[in-house]
Protein backbone atom coordinates (compact mmCIF):
# COMPACT_ATOMS: atom_id res chain seq x y z
CA UNK A 1 0.00 0.00 0.00
CA UNK A 2 0.79 3.58 -0.52
CA UNK A 3 0.05 6.64 1.09
CA UNK A 4 -1.47 9.70 -0.28
CA UNK A 5 -2.14 13.64 0.89
CA UNK A 6 -3.07 17.23 0.37
CA UNK A 7 -4.05 20.19 1.47
CA UNK A 8 -5.99 22.49 -0.93
CA UNK A 9 -5.93 26.50 0.40
CA UNK A 10 -8.67 28.55 0.21
CA UNK A 11 -8.83 32.61 -0.89
CA UNK A 12 -8.83 33.50 2.21
CA UNK A 13 -6.25 36.32 2.78
CA UNK A 14 -2.77 35.20 5.26
CA UNK A 15 0.27 36.49 6.57
CA UNK A 16 3.57 34.59 5.76
CA UNK A 17 3.46 33.36 9.12
CA UNK A 18 -0.19 31.34 8.07
CA UNK A 19 1.60 29.89 5.14
CA UNK A 20 4.54 28.37 6.88
CA UNK A 21 2.36 26.94 9.62
CA UNK A 22 0.25 25.26 6.43
CA UNK A 23 3.76 24.09 5.29
CA UNK A 24 5.04 22.72 8.67
CA UNK A 25 1.63 21.05 9.12
CA UNK A 26 1.64 19.20 5.98
CA UNK A 27 5.25 18.12 6.71
CA UNK A 28 3.98 15.93 9.69
CA UNK A 29 1.05 14.87 7.34
CA UNK A 30 3.82 13.22 5.10
CA UNK A 31 5.47 12.04 8.01
CA UNK A 32 2.35 10.21 9.62
CA UNK A 33 1.62 9.00 6.04
CA UNK A 34 4.89 7.03 6.27
CA UNK A 35 3.10 4.37 7.88
CA UNK A 36 1.74 3.57 4.48
CA UNK A 37 4.84 3.45 2.71
CA UNK A 38 8.96 4.26 3.60
CA UNK A 39 10.22 3.07 -0.24
CA UNK A 40 10.29 6.67 -0.97
CA UNK A 41 8.18 9.95 -0.72
CA UNK A 42 7.85 13.17 -2.83
CA UNK A 43 5.01 16.46 -3.17
CA UNK A 44 4.16 18.82 -5.67
CA UNK A 45 3.13 22.36 -5.12
CA UNK A 46 0.18 23.76 -7.52
CA UNK A 47 0.80 27.39 -7.90
CA UNK A 48 -1.31 29.23 -10.53
CA UNK A 49 2.19 30.15 -11.91
CA UNK A 50 3.66 26.60 -12.26
CA UNK A 51 3.80 23.56 -10.61
CA UNK A 52 6.89 22.58 -8.44
CA UNK A 53 7.77 18.91 -7.73
CA UNK A 54 10.64 16.90 -5.21
CA UNK A 55 10.58 13.38 -4.63
CA UNK A 56 13.78 10.86 -3.40
CA UNK A 57 13.87 7.33 -2.56
CA UNK A 58 13.65 7.02 1.31
CA UNK A 59 11.02 7.41 4.14
CA UNK A 60 9.02 10.58 4.55
CA UNK A 61 10.81 11.72 7.54
CA UNK A 62 14.33 11.39 5.90
CA UNK A 63 13.27 12.80 2.45
CA UNK A 64 11.27 15.87 4.52
CA UNK A 65 14.56 16.85 6.49
CA UNK A 66 16.29 17.91 3.00
CA UNK A 67 17.09 21.27 1.71
CA UNK A 68 15.36 20.38 -1.27
CA UNK A 69 12.01 19.81 0.78
CA UNK A 70 12.86 23.12 2.31
CA UNK A 71 13.04 24.69 -0.78
CA UNK A 72 9.64 23.22 -2.19
CA UNK A 73 7.97 24.32 0.70
CA UNK A 74 9.03 27.50 0.21
CA UNK A 75 7.16 27.69 -3.51
CA UNK A 76 3.63 27.88 -1.04
CA UNK A 77 2.11 31.23 -0.78
CA UNK A 78 -0.15 33.89 -2.26
CA UNK A 79 -0.35 32.01 -5.51
CA UNK A 80 -0.71 28.14 -4.17
CA UNK A 81 -3.82 26.17 -4.85
CA UNK A 82 -2.35 23.08 -3.02
CA UNK A 83 0.43 21.09 -1.66
CA UNK A 84 -0.04 17.06 -2.76
CA UNK A 85 1.99 14.09 -1.43
CA UNK A 86 2.91 10.55 -1.60
CA UNK A 87 4.33 8.48 0.33
CA UNK A 88 5.29 4.94 -1.29
CA UNK A 89 5.68 1.23 -0.64
CA UNK A 90 6.76 -0.02 -4.09
CA UNK A 91 5.33 -2.95 -5.48
CA UNK A 92 6.56 -1.98 -9.73
CA UNK A 93 9.20 -0.09 -10.18
CA UNK A 94 12.60 0.30 -8.27
CA UNK A 95 12.72 2.90 -5.74
CA UNK A 96 16.01 3.75 -6.30
CA UNK A 97 14.84 4.89 -10.04
CA UNK A 98 13.26 8.35 -9.05
CA UNK A 99 11.34 8.37 -11.81
CA UNK A 100 9.13 5.39 -10.63
CA UNK A 101 8.48 7.38 -7.40
CA UNK A 102 5.46 9.96 -7.14
CA UNK A 103 4.46 12.32 -8.01
CA UNK A 104 4.52 11.42 -11.75
CA UNK A 105 4.18 14.10 -14.95
CA UNK A 106 3.43 14.00 -17.93
CA UNK A 107 3.14 16.40 -19.86
CA UNK A 108 0.31 19.08 -18.21
CA UNK A 109 -0.63 16.38 -15.84
CA UNK A 110 1.07 15.21 -12.63
CA UNK A 111 -0.68 13.42 -10.01
CA UNK A 112 -0.33 10.85 -7.31
CA UNK A 113 -1.68 7.10 -6.98
CA UNK A 114 -2.42 4.69 -3.78
CA UNK A 115 -3.19 1.01 -5.42
CA UNK A 116 -2.40 -1.28 -8.12
CA UNK A 117 -3.24 -1.20 -11.73
CA UNK A 118 -3.22 -4.44 -13.14
CA UNK A 119 -3.85 -3.63 -17.03
CA UNK A 120 -0.67 -1.14 -17.21
CA UNK A 121 0.79 -2.73 -19.90
CA UNK A 122 -2.33 -2.65 -22.05
CA UNK A 123 -2.99 1.33 -21.23
CA UNK A 124 0.80 2.23 -21.46
CA UNK A 125 0.74 0.80 -25.29
CA UNK A 126 -2.57 2.20 -25.92
CA UNK A 127 -1.69 5.83 -24.53
CA UNK A 128 2.31 5.83 -25.22
CA UNK A 129 3.81 4.88 -21.44
CA UNK A 130 7.25 2.96 -21.30
CA UNK A 131 7.36 3.54 -17.50
CA UNK A 132 8.10 0.73 -15.28
CA UNK A 133 6.01 1.61 -12.98
CA UNK A 134 2.16 0.75 -13.20
CA UNK A 135 0.76 4.39 -12.03
CA UNK A 136 2.66 5.85 -15.35
CA UNK A 137 -0.60 4.42 -16.85
CA UNK A 138 -3.09 6.22 -14.93
CA UNK A 139 -1.22 9.51 -15.99
CA UNK A 140 -0.91 8.61 -19.47
CA UNK A 141 -4.48 8.11 -20.15
CA UNK A 142 -5.52 11.48 -18.43
CA UNK A 143 -2.82 12.76 -20.86
CA UNK A 144 -4.05 11.56 -23.39
CA UNK A 145 -8.01 12.09 -22.84
CA UNK A 146 -7.41 15.82 -22.09
CA UNK A 147 -5.11 17.06 -25.05
CA UNK A 148 -7.96 19.15 -26.55
CA UNK A 149 -9.72 20.65 -23.47
CA UNK A 150 -8.07 21.19 -19.63
CA UNK A 151 -9.00 18.13 -17.46
CA UNK A 152 -12.29 17.54 -15.90
CA UNK A 153 -14.25 15.39 -13.42
CA UNK A 154 -15.67 13.39 -16.68
CA UNK A 155 -12.50 13.15 -18.49
CA UNK A 156 -11.10 11.34 -15.15
CA UNK A 157 -14.00 9.20 -14.39
CA UNK A 158 -14.01 7.67 -18.23
CA UNK A 159 -10.42 7.24 -17.48
CA UNK A 160 -10.69 5.25 -14.00
CA UNK A 161 -13.44 3.68 -15.58
CA UNK A 162 -11.14 1.28 -17.97
CA UNK A 163 -8.43 0.66 -15.38
CA UNK A 164 -8.15 -2.73 -13.63
CA UNK A 165 -7.34 -2.94 -10.26
CA UNK A 166 -7.36 -0.83 -7.38
CA UNK A 167 -6.82 2.86 -6.64
CA UNK A 168 -7.21 6.50 -5.06
CA UNK A 169 -5.41 9.00 -7.34
CA UNK A 170 -4.99 12.62 -6.97
CA UNK A 171 -4.29 14.54 -9.85
CA UNK A 172 -3.81 18.68 -11.05
CA UNK A 173 -3.66 19.94 -14.71
CA UNK A 174 -1.00 22.86 -14.91
CA UNK A 175 -3.44 24.38 -17.53
CA UNK A 176 -6.61 24.84 -15.30
CA UNK A 177 -4.41 24.56 -11.56
CA UNK A 178 -7.12 26.21 -9.07
CA UNK A 179 -8.61 22.41 -9.32
CA UNK A 180 -7.45 19.15 -8.27
CA UNK A 181 -9.20 15.86 -8.52
CA UNK A 182 -9.94 12.93 -5.94
CA UNK A 183 -10.95 9.39 -7.44
CA UNK A 184 -11.09 6.52 -5.49
CA UNK A 185 -12.98 3.01 -6.02
CA UNK A 186 -13.69 0.42 -3.65
CA UNK A 187 -10.33 -0.96 -2.93
CA UNK A 188 -8.36 2.21 -1.84
CA UNK A 189 -9.48 4.69 1.05
CA UNK A 190 -9.45 8.40 1.21
CA UNK A 191 -10.83 11.07 3.33
CA UNK A 192 -11.01 14.71 3.34
CA UNK A 193 -11.47 17.20 6.21
CA UNK A 194 -12.85 20.47 5.67
CA UNK A 195 -11.67 23.41 7.93
CA UNK A 196 -14.08 26.21 6.97
CA UNK A 197 -12.27 28.37 9.94
CA UNK A 198 -8.87 28.50 8.09
CA UNK A 199 -10.79 28.11 4.59
CA UNK A 200 -8.63 24.57 3.95
CA UNK A 201 -9.27 21.19 2.62
CA UNK A 202 -7.01 18.53 4.01
CA UNK A 203 -6.70 14.62 2.20
CA UNK A 204 -5.10 11.66 3.46
CA UNK A 205 -5.62 7.79 3.35
CA UNK A 206 -7.04 7.46 6.62
CA UNK A 207 -8.63 9.43 9.06
CA UNK A 208 -5.47 7.70 11.84
CA UNK A 209 -3.28 9.99 9.56
CA UNK A 210 -4.61 12.78 9.75
CA UNK A 211 -5.42 12.49 13.25
CA UNK A 212 -1.49 12.00 13.63
CA UNK A 213 -0.48 15.25 12.01
CA UNK A 214 -2.70 16.93 14.52
CA UNK A 215 -5.59 17.38 12.00
CA UNK A 216 -8.50 16.69 14.08
CA UNK A 217 -11.87 18.00 11.75
CA UNK A 218 -14.63 15.29 11.02
CA UNK A 219 -13.75 14.06 7.88
CA UNK A 220 -15.83 13.34 4.65
CA UNK A 221 -15.29 9.54 3.01
CA UNK A 222 -15.61 10.04 -0.75
CA UNK A 223 -18.29 7.46 -2.04
CA UNK A 224 -16.56 4.59 -3.72
CA UNK A 225 -16.46 4.55 -7.87
CA UNK A 226 -16.69 8.67 -7.71
CA UNK A 227 -14.15 11.94 -8.47
CA UNK A 228 -14.84 14.89 -6.43
CA UNK A 229 -13.71 18.22 -7.39
CA UNK A 230 -11.35 20.00 -5.09
CA UNK A 231 -11.29 23.93 -4.74
CA UNK A 232 -11.05 27.39 -3.09
CA UNK A 233 -14.88 26.91 -3.12
CA UNK A 234 -15.18 23.13 -1.31
CA UNK A 235 -12.48 24.80 1.46
CA UNK A 236 -14.83 27.48 2.11
CA UNK A 237 -18.17 25.13 2.30
CA UNK A 238 -19.34 24.32 -1.06
CA UNK A 239 -21.03 20.93 -1.06
CA UNK A 240 -18.72 18.19 -2.67
CA UNK A 241 -20.66 17.14 -5.83
CA UNK A 242 -18.83 13.47 -7.31
CA UNK A 243 -19.16 12.52 -10.34
CA UNK A 244 -19.85 8.29 -10.77
CA UNK A 245 -17.09 6.58 -12.63
CA UNK A 246 -19.41 4.75 -15.68
CA UNK A 247 -19.62 0.87 -14.66
CA UNK A 248 -17.88 1.17 -11.78
CA UNK A 249 -20.88 -0.69 -9.88
CA UNK A 250 -20.68 -3.40 -12.47
CA UNK A 251 -16.38 -3.45 -12.05
CA UNK A 252 -15.08 -6.79 -11.21
CA UNK A 253 -12.10 -5.84 -8.96
CA UNK A 254 -8.86 -7.56 -9.56
CA UNK A 255 -7.63 -9.69 -6.46
CA UNK A 256 -5.33 -7.44 -4.26
CA UNK A 257 -4.57 -8.74 -1.74
CA UNK A 258 -4.04 -5.58 0.24
CA UNK A 259 -7.30 -5.01 0.34
CA UNK A 260 -9.23 -8.67 0.11
CA UNK A 261 -10.25 -7.97 -3.29
CA UNK A 262 -11.45 -10.59 -5.76
CA UNK A 263 -14.74 -10.35 -4.28
CA UNK A 264 -17.25 -8.85 -6.70
CA UNK A 265 -20.55 -7.31 -7.51
CA UNK A 266 -21.68 -10.77 -8.66
CA UNK A 267 -21.02 -12.30 -5.38
CA UNK A 268 -23.10 -10.00 -3.14
CA UNK A 269 -23.38 -9.92 0.43
CA UNK A 270 -20.22 -10.99 0.88
CA UNK A 271 -17.32 -10.06 3.67
CA UNK A 272 -13.98 -11.21 3.44
CA UNK A 273 -12.16 -10.97 6.77
CA UNK A 274 -8.08 -11.22 6.77
CA UNK A 275 -5.90 -12.29 3.77
CA UNK A 276 -5.12 -15.11 5.72
CA UNK A 277 -9.12 -16.17 5.11
CA UNK A 278 -8.89 -15.14 1.57
CA UNK A 279 -6.33 -17.08 0.98
CA UNK A 280 -7.99 -20.45 2.20
CA UNK A 281 -10.67 -19.00 0.36
CA UNK A 282 -8.71 -18.51 -2.97
CA UNK A 283 -5.79 -20.73 -2.62
CA UNK A 284 -4.91 -20.37 -6.73
CA UNK A 285 -4.09 -17.04 -6.17
CA UNK A 286 -2.10 -17.37 -2.85
CA UNK A 287 1.93 -17.67 -2.59
CA UNK A 288 3.43 -19.73 -4.83
CA UNK A 289 1.20 -20.18 -7.63
CA UNK A 290 1.06 -18.49 -10.71
CA UNK A 291 -1.13 -15.91 -10.39
CA UNK A 292 -0.07 -12.56 -11.78
CA UNK A 293 3.56 -13.19 -12.51
CA UNK A 294 6.33 -10.65 -10.57
CA UNK A 295 3.88 -10.32 -7.99
CA UNK A 296 5.13 -12.71 -5.90
CA UNK A 297 7.26 -11.23 -3.58
CA UNK A 298 4.86 -8.70 -2.88
CA UNK A 299 2.19 -11.43 -2.46
CA UNK A 300 4.51 -13.38 0.10
CA UNK A 301 5.26 -10.36 2.51
CA UNK A 302 1.70 -8.95 2.84
CA UNK A 303 0.08 -12.29 2.96
CA UNK A 304 3.03 -12.76 6.07
CA UNK A 305 2.41 -9.01 7.57
CA UNK A 306 -0.38 -7.40 6.65
CA UNK A 307 -3.25 -7.40 9.37
CA UNK A 308 -6.49 -8.28 9.23
CA UNK A 309 -8.80 -6.33 6.59
CA UNK A 310 -12.30 -6.53 5.87
CA UNK A 311 -14.28 -5.91 2.63
CA UNK A 312 -17.98 -5.70 2.41
CA UNK A 313 -19.71 -5.35 -1.06
CA UNK A 314 -23.65 -4.61 -0.73
CA UNK A 315 -25.85 -5.61 -3.77
CA UNK A 316 -27.92 -1.95 -3.96
CA UNK A 317 -28.28 -0.19 -6.39
CA UNK A 318 -26.19 2.91 -7.17
CA UNK A 319 -22.37 2.97 -6.00
CA UNK A 320 -22.43 2.29 -1.83
CA UNK A 321 -19.62 -0.05 -1.53
CA UNK A 322 -18.04 0.04 1.62
CA UNK A 323 -14.25 -0.19 2.18
CA UNK A 324 -13.35 -0.67 5.49
CA UNK A 325 -9.58 -1.48 6.74
CA UNK A 326 -8.73 -2.53 10.29
CA UNK A 327 -7.37 0.68 11.15
CA UNK A 328 -10.55 2.69 10.15
CA UNK A 329 -12.86 -0.13 11.65
CA UNK A 330 -11.13 0.79 15.05
CA UNK A 331 -11.39 4.02 15.00
CA UNK A 332 -15.71 3.73 13.70
CA UNK A 333 -15.53 1.34 17.47
CA UNK A 334 -14.21 4.55 19.93
CA UNK A 335 -15.81 7.25 20.95
CA UNK A 336 -14.06 10.62 20.01
CA UNK A 337 -12.12 10.99 23.14
CA UNK A 338 -10.96 7.45 23.08
CA UNK A 339 -9.73 7.91 19.38
CA UNK A 340 -8.15 11.49 20.43
CA UNK A 341 -6.50 9.47 23.63
CA UNK A 342 -5.10 7.11 20.95
CA UNK A 343 -3.81 9.26 18.62
CA UNK A 344 -2.09 11.49 21.15
CA UNK A 345 -0.36 8.50 22.69
CA UNK A 346 0.59 7.78 19.06
CA UNK A 347 2.25 10.96 18.75
CA UNK A 348 4.14 10.98 22.35
CA UNK A 349 5.58 7.87 20.85
CA UNK A 350 6.84 9.08 17.73
CA UNK A 351 8.53 11.83 18.70
CA UNK A 352 10.06 10.12 21.30
CA UNK A 353 11.56 8.22 18.40
CA UNK A 354 12.74 11.38 16.74
CA UNK A 355 9.93 10.96 13.68
CA UNK A 356 8.16 13.62 14.69
CA UNK A 357 8.94 17.21 16.21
Amino acid sequence: MCGINAVIIGNKKRRPAAYRKITERFTDLMVATEVRGRHAAGAFVVNKSGTYMYKAPGPASTVTRTAQWAALMEQVGRDTVAIIGHTRFATQGRPEVNGNNHPLRDEHITGVHNGTIYNDRELGERYGSTAEVDSAAIMASLRHRSQSEVLTKKTIAEAAGELDGGFAVLVSDSRKPEAVYLARNSARPAVIARDRHKDLLWVASTRAILMDAGIRWRVTLPMAFTVTRLTSAEAHGKPFKPTYIPGGAKTSLSADLSTGAGVTRDRPQVRVSGITDWLTDNPERGPGSAWLPGQQARLDQEARGAADLALTYTDVEGFDDTYVDTEQYVEDMMTDDEFETWVLAKRAERKREGVLS
